[in-house]
Parts: structure tokens; C-alpha cells; sequence
């Protein structure tokens, strides 16, 4: 008996071979993933917590994937960035109030009249005022 010809494609394409790999993962099914879904935790983590920055919209883009695995790593970063910028701005608040308190204090303590003494001496006794010459503005040089 003569073999039968393959039955046409409705589409009008020519019938192709499916896959050894196709009939064992089935037809929709996901492949099994590379990683180490810890490993991409962790690194979501470190991401989020020193580059806060970078870590929110990185977190975000992760979480427009249609892969579930993905968008729970995308919410981990993002959630972990949002707190570390929350601390990050926290901290830089505490920061810049202790350095203005430090500037405040150090500048409370000079005396003008002598840090006017001494500009003066540094432009030769004009007082801060020199002509484009190098004399007196009022006389010239």
C-alpha cells in the first residue's frame, strides 16, 4: 500500500515535523527555569538596597512581564527600593541638618572685624577694592 499524503494545512503551509522537544514539554508549557530563583532574590535585594534609585524602576519594568516568577522579583525589588529610598532620604535629612548645625557653629565663632583685617592685608591695605591697574580706584593707578 502506498502511503498517504499528510493532510493539508488549512493554512495552505507545508505540514513540518514537530519537535522531539515539543510532544515532552507539551503545547503552551513553559520551560523549566535556568536560575535559581533565590540567587534572583538575592540580587533584587542588593540591587534595591544600594541603588535604591535604580532599583524602583528596574523592579517596575520586571513587573510588566508576563512571567509570574519575573513580576514577583520585579515587586520584591521594587518594594525593597521604595523603603531603601524611604531610609536614603531619612538619613540624608539627618545628614545635612548635623553639617549645617557643624557650619553654624563654625562660623559663629570667627570675629569679622578680623577676617576683614586680614582680606585687607591679602589685597595689599585697598580694602578689597583694587583698580584693573593694580592702584586706588579713586586715584588710579
Amino acid at each position: 500500500m502506498l502511503p498517504q499524503p499528510a493532510a493539508a494545512d488549512p493554512y495552505g503551509s507545508p505540514q513540518r515535523a514537530a519537535s522531539p522537544h515539543a510532544r515532552e514539554a507539551g503545547f503552551g508549557a513553559q520551560a523549566q527555569p535556568d536560575g535559581d530563583p533565590a540567587v534572583a532574590k538575592r540580587a533584587a535585594l542588593y540591587l534595591a538596597l544600594l541603588c535604591p534609585w535604580f532599583g524602583l524602576p528596574i523592579g517596575w519594568a520586571f513587573m510588566m512581564f508576563e512571567d509570574r516568577r519575573r513580576q514577583a522579583i520585579g515587586r520584591f525589588c521594587a518594594t525593597w527600593s521604595a523603603v531603601a529610598i524611604g531610609v536614603h532620604i531619612l538619613v540624608m535629612f539627618v545628614l545635612f541638618s548635623l553639617l549645617g548645625t557643624l557650619a553654624g557653629n563654625a562660623t559663629s565663632n570667627l570675629d569679622m572685624d578680623k577676617v576683614q583685617k586680614m582680606l585687607n592685608n591679602m589685597n595689599g591695605g585697598q580694602g578689597g577694592r583694587t583698580a584693573p591697574g593694580g592702584g586706588d580706584p579713586a586715584t588710579g593707578p
